[in-house]
């Protein structure tokens, strides 16, 4: 039995799994980002502590951020652990040890172990959300790259300057709809995507573009097994249509067999994958 940790803008989540990520217990609390450090680290040995067993060795930690040996180099949602050593200071106030990895590599790690992409050994995962951010798996590893940032699409530039997330994330699909003309009270992606107006047509069309654009060039760059989807865009019924307009920009007729897949595992990859840390 192991533990897994999601570490969240706004909530922890935590897990009691076996080491095939079989969910027995589960925890959940909010983070409390705004209190502080002292109060954030309080709130994940709680967290832990919940779910604990009692027999429990190894905690795994998914977390928004680059990190390195354990260190906090840069945070997206927590800014009080920038620079920070987070996996001493918890083994240390846990007595467990721990292991920490960027969440959108725990989500591609459990969507290929345990997900839409079992069976498969080489695979992207990337999360569009509130941001974009991306995790890659070769041959059932984790591939962090030499600056532990390897697969970061969100940070692409596109257009304009504009990067992949600030065009295709959540807010950035909203405000292209509101800029567009778009009434204000309906830019919530969901929305856009349901709404038979000309204005979010114009925008849907143009999100399954542009990302339709960057998956094909992932794909290119490399020639995985599969992409697997995750984040709230990733429930829009677009997969047909983002498969059809990728494959249209592969060069290669054998690339044209990968394909672009919805997670299975929902808000659960990032834990899921966590505890699976240590086998990766």
């Amino acid at each position: 039995m192991r533990i897994g940790l999601d570490i969240g803008g706004t909530k922890i989540e935590a897990i009691l799994a076996t080491n095939k990520g079989e969910i027995k217990k589960t925890f959940r609390m909010p983070a409390e980002v705004n209190k502080g450090r002292a109060k954030v680290l309080a709130n994940l040995v709680h967290a832990i502590n919940q779910v604990d067993n009692g027999k429990v060795k190894e905690v795994g930690i998914s977390f928004a951020g680059v990190l390195k040996d354990g260190k906090v180099l840069k945070a997206v949602h927590i800014s009080c652990f920038d620079r920070f050593d987070l996996k001493t200071k918890l083994e240390s106030l846990t007595k467990k040890k721990i292991r920490i990895e960027n969440d959108a590599n725990c989500f591609a790690l459990a969507e290929q172990k345990r997900g839409a992409c079992k069976g498969k050994e080489n695979i992207l995962g990337i999360i569009i959300g509130t941001g974009i951010g991306a995790g890659v798996v070769i041959k059932g590893q984790i591939h962090s790259g030499k600056n532990n940032s390897a697969g970061e699409v969100g940070k692409i530039r596109i257009m304009k300057g504009k990067t992949f997330e600030e065009l295709c994330s959540g807010p950035g699909v909203s405000a292209r709809f509101i800029a567009a003309g778009g009434n204000k009270e309906e830019a919530s992606p969901k929305e856009i995507f349901k709404s038979k107006s000309r204005i979010a047509k114009d925008i849907v069309n143009e999100t399954i573009e542009v990302i339709s654009y960057v998956l094909a060039n992932q794909i290119t760059s490399f020639d995985p097994d599969a992409i697997v989807l995750g984040g709230g865009l990733s429930n829009v019924a677009f997969y047909k249509e983002i498969n059809k307009h990728v494959q249209e920009q592969l060069f290669l007729k054998e690339l044209r067999a990968t394909k672009i897949l919805k997670n299975k595992l929902g808000d659960s990859s990032g834990t899921i994958g966590a505890v699976m840390l240590w086998d990766s």
